[in-house]
């Protein structure tokens, strides 16, 4: 048994009650949730050592923990699940990945990338290397070693939505967790800032960042109807509406704001590409923009209208006439912050001054040793020309493998990895595994199988074809 069980139809519904129920454990309990993780490594230990396995099976297993690392975070089950557990696993497995499948690809981003991360290996500072290795570096690696490994994968329609389903599973048991742990919507005190109380005590910004993720990739599908869950379409529905209105509730914008923005692009293109159904396609995403818009206006009503201030980029400064609204208000410093990197750029241009370093020259400018949350600047501060080399190419490669798409599936799926992957790094930089993992499926290939005859058999149980890049056939 491995993540392939989750994605039989017969078994949808407890698939997703064990979820549910694994949200309600992990306020009892830390081990509940570790034991899973655990147990969830070992069943895939297997197909992880088949080559005909292998490529679907590192798939399903990087978007599963995507919202596993999160969860661990909020329950702080570290040391058993460490912090930064998503950062191991990506440079574990996709370094597997590598050197079990070896590189038949011509595509070299991805080489190119650890090349350039050479010097800031050598300069982060030695007193805190662990550390910084992990919240400084450990992201722009895993960058390049997904672009390698998915630059030589080829997936199908089937995988893609396989993918969704297996993510949105760790998201599910998130959205139970701090839908239970918020308090009486009566007793919380909503502001003008991010809401710890409904974000289950945690970090707004990293737990809107994955219900926006999860909210992006359920709208793709929705709206291009690629059916997710078999056994209860109208599952889908209700779990949009629940990210959506969950994430709004925390306050945090980006991760909202990027997960939509992202499927408007794709969809937008997809539309254009269709002059057939063009009025039909648009009618569709109006339909869905007003069903969004109407949970927004129900969510802001709760919050006694904040929330719709949030959003305008108000603050009880702006709001009492004490400030005025600019850029960096709205970004909530965001701005000023990209501002100061690009100045400490401009002084230590050739390397910058080294993966993790940026702490401290921030805090002799803003006052406080604070976080980038936007990752270009960063990799120009900490680590110079090589760091805007890799800027670059992490903006406009994934443009490439899009102007190359060899069809209108593949194209929409790929403008919407790339945009989620750089809104994501706007607001919350490598914080989560949202950029790299998404950046890197925006350099895959996704092909589109003939259709098969009688993919229902008649026990009404969905058979699952994907591409073997190994053997070149739909298996």
């Amino acid at each position: 048994m491995n993540q392939q069980y989750f994605l039989k139809v017969k078994r949808e519904i407890w698939v997703l009650l064990i979820h549910i129920l694994m949200g309600g454990l992990s306020l009892v309990s830390i081990y509940f949730f570790v034991a899973w993780v655990f147990f969830i490594l070992l069943i895939n230990i297997q197909p992880l050592t088949k080559k005909r396995t292998r490529s679907k099976t590192i798939l399903l297993l990087s978007g599963y923990f995507l919202g596993l690392e999160l969860i661990g975070r909020m329950i702080h089950a570290s040391p058993f699940i460490p912090y930064q557990a998503g950062s191991y696993f990506m440079l574990i497995i996709f370094s597997y990945g590598i050197l079990a499948g070896g590189i038949k690809s011509s595509i070299q981003v991805g080489k190119i990338i650890l090349l350039l991360c050479i010097p800031g290996f050598y300069m982060i500072p030695y007193a805190n290397y662990f550390i910084y290795f992990l919240n400084s570096f450990s992201g722009i690696l895993s960058l390049g070693l997904a672009a390698i490994y998915f630059g030589n994968q080829r997936y199908s329609l089937q995988d893609l939505k396989d993918f969704i389903k297996v993510t949105v599973l760790p998201i599910i048991v998130i959205v139970v967790y701090i839908s239970v742990k918020t308090p009486s919507y009566e007793d919380i005190d909503f502001t003008l800032g991010a809401n710890f109380d409904t974000s289950g005590g945690f970090g707004s910004n990293q737990v809107s960042t994955i219900l926006g993720a999860g909210l992006c990739l359920l709208l793709l599908a929705y709206l291009r109807k690629d059916q997710i869950f078999y056994s209860m379409k109208f599952i889908s529905v209700v779990l949009i509406a629940a990210f959506l209105f969950r994430g709004l509730l925390t306050f945090s914008r980006g991760g909202i704001i990027g997960g939509i923005l992202s499927v408007l692009f794709a969809y937008f293109y997809l539309s254009s590409k269709n002059a057939s159904k063009f009025v039909i396609n648009v009618f569709r995403i109006i339909l869905v923009s007003l069903s969004l818009i109407f949970l927004f206006f129900l969510s802001d009503r709760l919050t006694g209208g904040l929330l719709s201030e949030r959003y305008q980029g108000d603050t009880k400064a702006t709001l009492s006439g004490r400030k005025e609204k600019n850029l960096a208000v709205l970004t909530t410093n965001r701005s000023y912050l990209a501002e100061i990197e690009w100045n400490i750029f401009t002084q230590n241009v050739f390397f910058g001054v080294g993966p993790g370093r940026g702490y401290e020259e921030r805090e002799k400018s803003f006052g406080s040793s604070i976080a980038s949350h936007t990752e270009i600047t960063r990799l120009l501060a900490e680590q110079g020309l090589p760091g805007l080399a890799i800027g670059f190419i992490f903006l406009f490669y994934p443009l490439l493998r899009i102007k190359n798409a060899t069809s209108s599936m593949e194209t929409y799926y790929l403008i919407a990895f790339f945009f989620l992957a750089v809104f994501t790094s706007m607001h919350a930089g490598m914080r989560t595994m949202v950029t790299p993992l998404f950046w890197g499926l925006a350099c895959a290939k996704y092909h589109m199988p003939k259709p098969v005859n009688k993919a229902f058999n008649t026990r009404n149980e969905y058979k699952h074809y994907s591409y073997n890049s190994a053997t070149q056939k739909l298996t």
